[in-house]
Formats: C-alpha cells, sequence, structure tokens
C-alpha cells in the first residue's frame, strides 16, 4: 500500500508519489527527493485531465515535505523551495504563502544580479 507516513517511508514503505531517493531531516524538517510518477495528460473539452501512473520518471526530482513528523502534504521542484516551504508551514500553517514571496524575490534578485 502507498503511503505519506514518514516513519513507514523511513522503513521502506512505498511512497505515493514516486520512488523516494532519500530523506534528509535538518531539526523539525524532514524533506523526501523523489522521482515522480509519470502523468498522461489530455483535453477534454475545456479541461485538462491529468492521471498520475504506476510507472516512474527518473529524468525528474521532485521534493516532499513533513514538519515536526507531519505530512506537509506538498512538493516542490527545488531543494531550496522545498526548505522555504517547510519553514513558511511551520510559522504560518497550512495555508502558507512566505515561501512563494521569498522564492520569487530571490529568483528576482538573481535576474537583477546576471543583467536581465
Amino acid at each position: 500500500m502507498d503511503t505519506t507516513d514518514l516513519k513507514a517511508l523511513k522503513q521502506h514503505a512505498r511512497f505515493t508519489w514516486g520512488r523516494i531517493i532519500k530523506i534528509e531531516e535538518i531539526g523539525p524538517y524532514a524533506i523526501a527527493s523523489y522521482h515522480p510518477r509519470k502523468v498522461n495528460g489530455c483535453t477534454w473539452g475545456n479541461m485538462e485531465v491529468r492521471t498520475v501512473t504506476q510507472a516512474i520518471n527518473e529524468k525528474e526530482i521532485q521534493f516532499h515535505t513533513w514538519v515536526d513528523g507531519e505530512d506537509c502534504s506538498e512538493s516542490f521542484h527545488s531543494l531550496e523551495a522545498a526548505l522555504a516551504g517547510c519553514i513558511a508551514y511551520k510559522t504560518e500553517g497550512r495555508n502558507h504563502h512566505a515561501d512563494r514571496y521569498f522564492i520569487q524575490s530571490m529568483t528576482y534578485r538573481q535576474q537583477c544580479k546576471n543583467g536581465m
């Protein structure tokens, strides 16, 4: 059975969203790097329909997060965004936004630094 329970995953249970590469813990934060499951998509009328398959996309790495052992129910495309998401989740709760503003500001600063 697939799970997102951190304790079970540490015992090598099967991860709901893909294949875990490694789980890192920093204080109250846990971040799993993983290869996500492949997603098939199609358009039906004016809606885009996506289905998650059992196949693993080994070309992509995502990051899933937990705070104090509780699943944040979020995945991110970078380790930096995952850590910012953990901090925002801990300080603001489930409906946080601070991480997005932080990552946007860092992206903007990098673009300015590169002369864009």
